[in-house]
C-alpha cells in the first residue's frame, strides 16, 4: 500500500481520507497495483473533464467507490446530465453539490426523470429542478411521491405543487410537520387557509423562510403604520412583499409619501418592486420636462414597464437615471 499512499499524499489527501479510500468495500478484492491503477485512471479522467484537485479530493473523500469505476462508466453517467441540457459548468456544480449522483446508474436516473414527467413535470422543468436541487436525483420514486403528498394532504392541488417545486425545488426537502407550522404561522396572523395556499403558490419561497423571518416581516409592516387588514391585503396582492427588507420598503414609501402618492402602495403593492431611483428619475422628468404633475389619478405613469414608458415618452430609463440621480436630489429630509 505504500505506493498508493504516497500517490494520494502527493495529490493532497490527508491520512484520514487515505484510510477511508483504502478501506472502502469497493477495493476489497483489489491488489495494490490494481488500486493504484484505478485511482490514477479516475483521477486523470476527472481532471480531463474539468475538475480541479480540490474538487476531486472532495468528491472521492465522500464516495471513495468512485475510484473503483471505469472512466467509461462515469462518462456515461455524466453524459446523461449533458442530455438534460446542462453545460460543463453546471454538471461540475451539481456533482460537487451531490457527489453521490456519480454512484447512481443511468437506469436509475432515467427512470426517475420519466417518473417525474409522468407526474406532470416537463423535461425542462425536471432539468431545472435538478440544476437548483441536485439532491432530487438521489430520491426514490416513493420518496418523491411522499414529498408531494405532504402538500396535497395540506390542501394544495398537484398542479400547485408542481408549480411551487419547479420554482423552488428546495420544497422537496421539507416534511409535512414543518410545512404545516409555516402555514399555521400565517393563519395565526390573520390569513385564511385558502389565502395562505394562494400566497405560497405565487411565492413558494415563503415556505422556505423561517417562522421568525416571516413574522418579522409582518410585524415590520405593522410597525410602519399599516393595519393588520392592510398588511394582509398587500401580501395577498403581492406575496413577494415578504421578501423585501424593511429599509427597502421604508425608503420607497417615504419618497412616495413626499410626492403625495403613498396610497398607491395600498392600491398596488407591486409598485414596491420598482427601484426608488427609477421612480425619482421618472417623476423629475415628467415634472420638469413634460410639465406633468403626478397625483393620485395619474401616478401609474411612474410605474409603466420600461417598454411602455419608452413607447409613450420616447426616452430610455438609463438616460433618466443618469440625468436625474436620486443620490443627488436637493430635498433629502424625508430619508
Amino acid at each position: 500500500m505504500d505506493d498508493v499512499k504516497k500517490y494520494l499524499l502527493n495529490i493532497g489527501y490527508d491520512e484520514i481520507k487515505i484510510d477511508k479510500i483504502l478501506n472502502d468495500y469497493s477495493f476489497r478484492s483489489y491488489d495494490d497495483s490494481k488500486i493504484l491503477l484505478s485511482i490514477k485512471r479516475i483521477y486523470n479522467f476527472l481532471i480531463e473533464i474539468g475538475f480541479n484537485n480540490f474538487d476531486i479530493i472532495k468528491i472521492t473523500s465522500e464516495y471513495p467507490c468512485i475510484y473503483s469505476y471505469y472512466p467509461e462508466k462515469l462518462n456515461n453517467r455524466i453524459n446523461l446530465y449533458f442530455g438534460l441540457g446542462y453545460t460543463n459548468k453546471v454538471v461540475r456544480k451539481i456533482i460537487l453539490s451531490a457527489p453521490v449522483i456519480l454512484t447512481l446508474s443511468e437506469d436509475k436516473i432515467t427512470d426517475l426523470i420519466n417518473f417525474m414527467i409522468g407526474l406532470g413535470y416537463t423535461l425542462n422543468q425536471v432539468a431545472s429542478i435538478g440544476k437548483k436541487f441536485p439532491k432530487i436525483f438521489t430520491y426514490s420514486k416513493d420518496n418523491i411521491s411522499q414529498k408531494l403528498s405532504y402538500y396535497t394532504d395540506l390542501g394544495y392541488s398537484i398542479d400547485d405543487v408542481i408549480k411551487m417545486t419547479k420554482n423552488n425545488p428546495g420544497l422537496f426537502g421539507y416534511d409535512k410537520k414543518t410545512i404545516k407550522i409555516k402555514m399555521d404561522n400565517l393563519i395565526n396572523f390573520g390569513f385564511t387557509y385558502n389565502e395562505v395556499i394562494n400566497i405560497t403558490v405565487k411565492e413558494p419561497i415563503i415556505l422556505s423562510r423561517s417562522v421568525e423571518y416571516v413574522s418579522d416581516k409582518l410585524t415590520g409592516l405593522l410597525n410602519m403604520g399599516y393595519t393588520k387588514e392592510e398588511v394582509i391585503f398587500m401580501v395577498i396582492k403581492f406575496p413577494a412583499l415578504l421578501g423585501l427588507s424593511r429599509n427597502n420598503v421604508m425608503e420607497k414609501r417615504n419618497y412616495l409619501d413626499k410626492i403625495g402618492i403613498e396610497n398607491c402602495i395600498l392600491e398596488n403593492p407591486k409598485y414596491l418592486m420598482q427601484s426608488v431611483k427609477l421612480t425619482y428619475a421618472r417623476y423629475e422628468y415628467l415634472k420638469k420636462e413634460k410639465n406633468i404633475l403626478i397625483i393620485d389619478s395619474n401616478y401609474y405613469d411612474l410605474f409603466r414597464s420600461k417598454k411602455r414608458f419608452y413607447g409613450k415618452y420616447k426616452i430610455n430609463d438609463d438616460v433618466l437615471l443618469e440625468k436625474y440621480q436620486y443620490e443627488n436630489r436637493d430635498d433629502k429630509e424625508y430619508d
